[in-house]
């Protein structure tokens, strides 16, 4: 049962972004997620890059000799990738059902910590220039493991999967757009002055005139009398 309840998780999991994309497809909220991730994308593979722009600087000042200079941008490139990678693999792994994976969760697990360990090590030393004092290191920590962590290597993966995600159904979206402006209602054709119908006058019904009564037999008849008053009263 807790098996099953795993997996259940998992999958959950697994799909949220799916799940959420699949639910405002063919609505303008799609547009705006695409462009949302791609933003994310963009932001976070900038602070990336300047993650081992400073993860470099910080290897720099060791105390060794490094011999070649693009040995410490091969450095600062690697454990960076390190730590997203091993991190990935353990985290699948320790969801993962088959119980016997689980020792290779620790050991990937125990990569990703050591890349980390030395990302934020080298970007700690580059940012407090050796000035070790507890307020230095708090502020160096935090900024480094939210903007330089967060922000950029956990924001990074997010962007790419949600982008993957999602353009499917952008293109999709873009394509059927233009197929409806292609294929849509015909438009209506602009008729001339001298192809217009000749507009039918309506000619105006002429009121009878009153019957022509003798005044001896509207007095003889008063009904008839008072029919042919009102006949003459509605301009008859």
């Amino acid at each position: 049962m807790s098996r099953n309840k795993n997996r259940n998780q998992r999958n959950s999991r697994d799909d949220a972004i799916r799940r959420g994309v699949h639910r405002i497809a063919g609505t303008a909220w799609l547009y705006m997620l695409t462009i949302g991730f791609a933003i994310l994308l963009w932001v976070s593979l900038q602070l990336f890059i300047r993650d081992i722009q400073t993860t470099m600087w910080g290897y720099q000042q060791f105390p060794t000799n490094k011999g070649d200079v693009d040995i410490s941008l091969y450095v600062a490139l690697f454990f960076p990738v390190l730590q997203m990678t091993m991190g990935a693999l353990s985290i699948a792994l320790f969801t993962d059902d088959n119980k016997g994976n689980d020792k290779w969760a620790y050991v990937f697990m125990a990569l990703a910590i050591v890349g980390f360990a030395f990302d934020a090590g080298t970007d700690l030393l580059f940012r407090t220039h050796l000035n070790l004092s507890v307020e230095t290191v708090l502020f160096g920590f935090v900024e480094t493991f939210l903007i330089y962590t967060l922000a950029s290597e956990i924001t990074l993966a997010i962007s790419i999967t949600g982008l993957i995600i999602v353009l499917p159904y952008f293109f999709r979206g873009i394509m059927e757009f233009f197929s409806r402006l292609k294929t849509g209602a015909p438009s209506i054709p602009q008729i001339n002055n001298h192809q217009r119908p000749p507009q039918q006058t309506q000619q105006k019904s002429q009121n009878p005139q009153p019957p022509n009564v003798s005044p001896a037999l509207l007095r003889k008849d008063p009904a008839l009398g008072e029919i042919h008053r009102n006949l003459t009263d509605q301009g008859y």
